[in-house]
C-alpha cells in the first residue's frame, strides 16, 4: 500500500490504543514509526551496483518478514518512550508490534505480495484485492487523523485531502472526486461532533472484505473458465488487481502451462456487467502497448470476461536462462507474471504485472550476453521465489 495509507492506519492505532499507552503523543510515536518502518528498506537501493534489479529483489524483502518487522517495531516502540517518558512501555511494544505486522498485512493485499513467514517459507504471498492507492481506505481513515491533530496540523490534512480528491478524480473522474471530497467531508464532521471509531474502523474493514469476496469470486470464475475451454493447460496462478474503489471490476493475468509452453492471458473481468462493462474495468495505463511480445487473444469474450493479448514461450527456454544467466535468476525472486525477451545478445527478462510501456519500466531487467556474463546484482541472492517461478523452473 502506499504510505499514506500506512501512516494513516497508525493513526487509527493508536487513536485505539489511548486508553492503555497513557499518552497520545507516545500511541502516536509508535504506532505511526512502526507502521512505516519496514520500508525502510527503500534506503538500500542507492548501494546496490544494479539499482533497479537490486530494488526488485531486496524491496519487501527482510523488513517485510515477521521477524525483520519486529526488530523495527521495538526500536519504534524504544524512540517512542523515549520521545514520551509518561507512555507507557509493554503497551507501547504491543501497539508498535501490532503497527508493524499490520504493514506486513496491508502490503499483502495487492498483486505485489510479501513473503512474511521467511525464513520457515521463503514463497511471496499475494492477496490480489486491493489497488495500491484506495480512495475508500483514504475515505475511512482520514477523518480519524483530523480528531487527534492541531489546527496546524489539520490545516496539513486539509491540503493531504484535495491531494486525494485530485488522485481520485484522475482514477475515477470528477464525479468520483467531487463525491470523495463530500463524503471524506461529512464524515470529519461527524468525527469531530463525536469521536467513535466504531465507524471508520467498520467502513475500512467493509471495504475490505467487499473486496477480498469479489477477488476470490473473479478468482474462482476465471479459473473455471480456462478450465473449460483449455482442459490440458494447468492454472498456475491468477493475477488480479481492482479498479479502484470498485470491486466489482477487475484486471490482470491468468498463467497457466501444458506440457511445453507458458501462457500469460491478459483480461478484465466484472462481477456487474450490467453496471460496468469489462472494459470499463480496465486501468488507464499508458496507450496499451508493452514491451512483452504479445499474440492475439485465444479464448472467447462471455462471462463478464474479456481476454486480451496473450504472451507464450516455451517453459524450457525459461529453465536454460535461470541456469544461464546469473541476473535472470535474481529476476526471478521477485517475479510473479515472468516474460522474456531474447533478441541476439540482448536479453530482457520482465514482470507482465507492470509491463505498461514498450520502453524498459521498473519491473523489467535488460542484460547483454556477454563471457563472463554480467553478473551485475548477482550477489547476495534471497531465497523467495513465487509459485509460478518454482513450477516453471521444476521443469
Amino acid at each position: 500500500m502506499d504510505n499514506v495509507t500506512h501512516a494513516l492506519i497508525g493513526v487509527l492505532l493508536a487513536r485505539a490504543a489511548l486508553p492503555w499507552i497513557g499518552s497520545l503523543r507516545g500511541a502516536l510515536w509508535a504506532a505511526v514509526l512502526a507502521s512505516e518502518g519496514p520500508d525502510l528498506d527503500l534506503v538500500l537501493t542507492p548501494f546496490f551496483e544494479d539499482q533497479r534489479l537490486g530494488y526488485l529483489v531486496h524491496h519487501r524483502g527482510h523488513t517485510h518478514t515477521l521477524i525483520g518487522a519486529a526488530m523495527l517495531a521495538f526500536g519504534a516502540a524504544g524512540f517512542a518512550a523515549w520521545r514520551d517518558p509518561a507512555a507507557r512501555r509493554g503497551p507501547l511494544v504491543a501497539l508498535a508490534l501490532v503497527g508493524a505486522f499490520l504493514h506486513i498485512g496491508a502490503d499483502a493485499w495487492n498483486n505485489y505480495g510479501v513473503h512474511p513467514f521467511w525464513p520457515l517459507d521463503a514463497t511471496w504471498r499475494y492477496g490480489d484485492m486491493v489497488f495500491i492507492l484506495e480512495p475508500l481506505l483514504w475515505f475511512a481513515l482520514l477523518p480519524v487523523a483530523f480528531t487527534i491533530a492541531s489546527r496546524r496540523v489539520r490545516v496539513a490534512l486539509g491540503g493531504l485531502g484535495v491531494v486525494m480528491a485530485g488522485v481520485t478524480g484522475v482514477g475515477l473522474g470528477p464525479a468520483a472526486a467531487i463525491g470523495w471530497a463530500l463524503g471524506t467531508g461529512a464524515l470529519t464532521a461527524l468525527q469531530l461532533r463525536r469521536d467513535r471509531l466504531l465507524l471508520p474502523a467498520a467502513l475500512a474493514i467493509g471495504a475490505l472484505i467487499a473486496f477480498g469476496a469479489a477477488s476470490r469470486a473473479t478468482d474462482a470464475a476465471l479459473r473455471a473458465r480456462l478450465g473449460a475451454d483449455r482442459p490440458g493447460e494447468e492454472v498456475l496462478d491468477v493475477v488480479l488487481t481492482p479498479r479502484a474503489a470498485t470491486p466489482w471490476c477487475w484486471q490482470g493475468f491468468v498463467l497457466s502451462r501444458d506440457t511445453t509452453t507458458y501462457r500469460a492471458r491478459a483480461m478484465s473481468h466484472s462481477l456487474a456487467p450490467a453496471l460496468t462493462s469489462p472494459a470499463d474495468c480496465l486501468l488507464a495505463r499508458g496507450d496499451g502497448r508493452r514491451t512483452a511480445p504479445s499474440l492475439p487473444p485465444d479464448l472467447a469474450d462471455g462471462g463478464g470476461t474479456i481476454w486480451r493479448e496473450v504472451y507464450a514461450a516455451p517453459v524450457a527456454s525459461l529453465v536454460a536462462l535461470a541456469a544461464e544467466e546469473c541476473r535472470v535468476d535474481a529476476f526471478l525472486r521477485f517475479a510473479r507474471a515472468p516474460y522474456w525477451l531474447e533478441d541476439g545478445q540482448r536479453l530482457v527478462v520482465g514482470d507482465l504485472r507492470y509491463d505498461f510501456e514498450p520502453e524498459l519500466g521498473f519491473a523489467e531487467v535488460e542484460t547483454i550476453r556477454t563471457m563472463p556474463p554480467d553478473a551485475r546484482g548477482c550477489e547476495h541472492l534471497p531465497p523467495w521465489r513465487s509459485v509460478v517461478v518454482e513450477r516453471l523452473l521444476a521443469e
